[in-house]
């Protein structure tokens, strides 16, 4: 299990580094949202930020919270992406053949790139 203090993932944020996308403090996880540079609580019912919320929270109790440690969550690499199943329905006698290949067509290319994308998860590895 990987930990970073939170004045070093505070720096990373603010220089713009890259940072790890789901962390966990206190049992509570939270997902990066680069936009906002900031920690969404994740299955909350209101927006929760870490930096925002949490964080400027604990700090006027102690400044000593700023060496605490937030988990890393590692993102599962062994994910793959699903490939594309287009179930057709005609909803009018007027779809024409030509459509259906050209959608055919879309699907096998999409398909392949799935696949590149896959294996080079594979070798990355």
């Amino acid at each position: 299990m990987k930990k970073i203090k939170i004045i070093d993932l505070l720096v990373k944020v603010l220089n713009d580094d890259e940072v790890p996308l789901l962390i966990r403090y206190k049992g509570l996880e939270y997902s990066y949202e680069k936009y906002k540079n900031d920690y969404l609580l994740l299955f909350a019912n209101e927006e929760t930020h870490f930096f925002r919320d949490t964080v400027s929270n604990d700090l006027t109790f102690d400044i000593c919270f700023l060496s605490d440690e937030v988990e890393i969550i590692e993102e599962d690499k062994t994910n793959k992406i699903e490939k594309i199943d287009v179930t057709i329905k005609y909803l009018s006698n007027n779809l024409n053949d030509c459509v259906l290949e050209d959608i055919s067509d879309i699907q096998i290319k999409l398909n392949e790139v799935i696949d590149a994308v896959n294996n080079k998860l594979k070798v990355d590895d």
